[in-house]
């Protein structure tokens, strides 16, 4: 039996290489379609599949997913749930600022309860992680560092393990490192801080953290969700909470909660690879049994001589196992640089991206899949390509089934047809998607602005006094530059994933009894912030010098506020009260300026007010500089005159604000670029596919074709019945993949914007596109068959 393998298999090897081409475009086909499914599977695990780098990873669970706690809750629910072992958190996007250490920098950070690295069982890769009196009342501040940094920093030497280093003017201690790639809810943090049990800190009562346990042995996710209610209705009762505290509580998987906003993208591009693989198999089948159709006569010599059907099936599904292999080893070769690019697309905030790539898990699935690709569409051919007329094989004559292989080549080309259009639909919509939100109203204008982001630390400006003096003094220098217009600030820029909410009251507008007081969003901004960002001001006057911290407290609304509190009404004059806003007091409307998107291009403005940066200093603050031409141009004079007033001042995020806007854009973006190039993939084999068709149809017809031009057919009627029949099977496959299109609409849903993904538009024009592609393929076979000389081809068959 291994001998007869191996003689196969040399056999296979020779007749491939006898024909170059055909091997070279059969092994192509099949790596476009392994490369893609390759590439896409190695992201979808690495994301999706592959288990979190902790302890035990599946008995981790998100607490309230959707919402960020409080320590005092957090404490309630670990001292009750039974379900679950331990409660721990993480406060995120705490960044501090660096000095003393090279230039100043602004790291990324998070705050964590000391408990929260053993409970997810991660060690540090050197020293250790937070113990329970990192966490006390006045305890030395200290620090674990991640692994990247140690290295950028301190070069992995391990005496950095002791070290004491400045974080925003505070002496903190490093008492351990993080192992490479460990990433806890967002990417690329570069320290961790502990949480300190103060009950005077805003965590502490008003929220900001996420929370995560570990179940308890034998507890489910579905009683965990029981159990929680239950003490969610008990602290509503116990600490006077809102009758809507707790109604959209749960439990859910810790990965779920990590990769839930990619899930949808993921596997609809992996759905898209999937197509591609079957519109490339589809293609190598045609390719194979067009082949066995020119080795007619040698399987009927072969059979003459005494070779079974059975033997004959084995030696052709030995050569498509062949193409099969050589086509999974250029697949992954092909992998790997679509890997590289679809990474690169990925957007900067995708959970687990710095650990894609193609792992042994991947390496065996490619090499399943090239395998089961070449035998099952290499068994068709197989079979009819046996099922032979010896008599007219041996003469030379065509007739290898015709009838079989003509229908089976027929089905192929309509299933490629079928199944390209889905991916041109598919890229169709998301094409109107990119379209509708590149026409979005912004709320402000983008051009000509630069973003950095600035983090005063030390004693100097240590008061809420002294960073106002040191902002004031820094917007004057900056507009002192030659090309610029106008500086303003604000805490978390338009669309760059960050912003504040806080229960508001309006007077004279009490909420009735058990109703809780509606959430705004709001935001502290710079004197000038408008004008830089060209928002436009409807009613009132922005803020003013005169708005300081000693004058009565002031706020700008936008219009969708004014039209939740005020509708109809001028809002000017109106008051407002929120105690994380405007700290308990009553703020009076000055202003009312347009909506503005800020959490993404998808989603309407909510209603927000703005407070002054003279009246509430935030410590690190987005400067917005508006220049007359291209902002790049000014970045290193405005740092040089940031820090003229301070040098030791980390700048961090150095970016226009037409990049943040293209960021906000970039899944929409990155399905739109797959999407198509594998549509364009699809749509060119299965051009290929009609072209093959029709040219083989056109061979096997030629003596027909020959005595219809003899007896005075014109060119332009052979050329339109020969692409009549390209356009037949295409329009069948159009009918097909228009029905697959709309069933598998559902999946696009919450992908796409300003569209319905069952778009009749979108739907015609690519079914258009289509057709149009496929007579483009049909029309190439048909003019040669219109130039056949009618005496040469008669003379053929004599």
């Amino acid at each position: 039996m291994v001998g007869e393998f191996l003689h196969d298999l040399r056999f296979a090897v020779r007749v491939l290489a006898r024909r170059p081409g055909f091997t070279i475009v059969a092994v192509a086909t099949l790596a476009l379609g392994i490369g893609a499914n390759t590439a896409v599977f190695s992201v979808v695990n690495s994301i999706l599949v592959r288990p979190l780098p902790f302890a035990h990873s599946n008995e981790l669970v998100s607490v309230w997913p959707n919402r960020f706690l409080s320590y005092r809750e957090l404490e309630a629910f670990r001292e009750r749930a039974l379900s679950m072992q331990d409660f721990g958190g993480v406060v995120l996007s705490w960044n501090a600022a660096l000095t003393g250490e090279g230039d100043p920098a602004q790291l990324i950070g998070s705050r964590t309860t000391v408990n929260l690295f053993k409970l997810l069982g991660v060690p540090a890769a050197l020293g250790r992680t937070f113990a329970p009196q990192d966490g006390a009342l006045g305890a030395e501040p200290v620090v674990v560092l991640s692994h990247d940094v140690w290295r950028a920093r301190f070069g992995t030497d391990p005496a950095a393990i002791g070290r004491r280093i400045m974080l925003d003017g505070v002496a903190h201690t490093v008492i351990g490192v993080m192992p490479p790639g460990f990433e806890l809810g967002q990417n690329n943090t570069e320290i961790w801080q502990p949480l300190i049990e103060d009950p005077e800190e805003w965590y502490y009562r008003g929220g900001g953290m996420l929370a995560i346990a570990r179940l308890a042995a034998g507890a489910s996710v579905h009683g965990a969700n029981d159990e929680f209610r239950t003490l969610v209705a008990d602290l509503r009762e116990e600490f006077a909470l809102p009758d809507d505290y707790g109604r959209d509580a749960s439990i859910v998987s810790l990965k779920d909660r990590f990769v839930g906003d990619v899930r949808a993208t993921l596997l609809l591009l992996l759905g898209a690879v999937g197509l591609i693989l079957l519109i490339a198999g589809a293609n190598l089948g045609n390719l194979l049994l067009t082949r066995a159709s020119g080795r007619a006569r040698e399987l009927a010599v072969r059979a003459a001589l005494g070779a079974t059907r059975g033997r004959l099936v084995r030696q052709l599904l030995t050569e498509s196992a062949v193409l099969a292999i050589a086509g999974g080893i250029a697949g992954l070769a092909l992998a790997a640089v679509t890997l590289r690019v679809i990474t690169s697309l990925l957007p900067a905030d995708t959970p687990r991206i710095a650990g894609i790539g193609i792992d042994p898990t991947v390496l065996a699935a490619s090499a399943i899949l090239a395998i089961a690709s070449g035998l099952a569409f290499g068994i068709a051919p197989a079979l009819i390509g046996t099922r032979t007329d010896l008599q007219r094989a041996l003469r030379g004559l065509p007739g290898i089934a015709s009838t079989g292989g003509q229908r089976l080549r027929g089905a192929f080309v309509i299933t490629e047809v079928a199944l390209a259009l889905m991916l041109v639909v598919g890229t169709g919509l998301m094409l109107r998607t990119l379209w509708n939100l590149n026409k979005v109203n912004l709320g402000f204008e983008p051009g000509s602005v630069l973003s950095l982001k600035v983090q005063p630390t030390g004693e100097r400006v240590r008061t809420w006094e002294q960073r106002r003096l040191f902002y004031r003094e820094v917007f004057d220098r900056i507009e002192a530059l030659p090309g610029v217009i106008s500086v303003g600030a604000i805490q978390h820029l338009p669309l760059s994933g960050g912003g504040w909410g806080s229960a508001v009251e309006s007077d004279g507008q009490a909420p009735a009894a058990g109703e809780a007081l509606p959430v705004v969003g709001w935001r502290v901004v710079g004197e000038k912030y408008f004008r830089s960002m060209s928002i436009p001001l409807l009613a009132g006057r922005p803020f003013e010098p005169s708005d300081g911290p000693e004058a009565q407290p002031v706020i700008v609304v936008n219009r969708a506020l004014a039209d939740r509190f005020w509708p109809g009404e001028d809002p000017i004059g109106r008051r407002l009260r929120a105690e994380k806003a405007t700290g308990g007091e009553w703020a009076t409307v000055v202003g009312m300026v347009g909506n503005v998107r800020h959490a993404r291009l998808e989603e309407e403005a909510i209603p927000e007010m703005y407070r002054p940066l003279e009246q509430y200093t935030h410590g690190g603050m987005t400067l917005t500089v508006r220049t007359e031409s291209n902002p790049a141009l000014v970045t290193r004079v405005v740092q040089e005159a940031i820090w003229s007033v301070d040098p030791d001042v980390p700048i961090s995020g150095v970016r226009t604000v037409e990049q943040v806007v293209s960021a906000s854009a970039a899944r929409p973006r990155l399905i739109l670029a797959l999407l198509g190039a594998f549509a364009a993939v699809g749509l060119f084999l299965g051009a290929l596919g009609i072209y093959g068709v029709i040219a083989y149809t056109v061979r096997q017809k030629r003596r027909e074709i020959g005595i219809r031009i003899a007896l005075g057919a014109l060119p332009a009627a052979v050329i339109g019945s020969v692409v009549a029949g390209g356009l037949r099977y295409a329009f069948i496959g159009v009918v097909i993949g228009a029905a697959g299109a709309l069933s598998l609409a559902r999946v696009m849903q919450g992908l796409v914007f300003g569209i319905s993904v069952n778009d009749p538009l979108t739907l015609l024009a690519t079914a258009a596109f289509v057709l149009a592609t496929a007579a483009v393929a049909s029309f190439v076979p048909a003019r040669q068959a219109a130039r056949l000389d009618p005496s040469v081809v008669l003379r053929e068959e004599r």
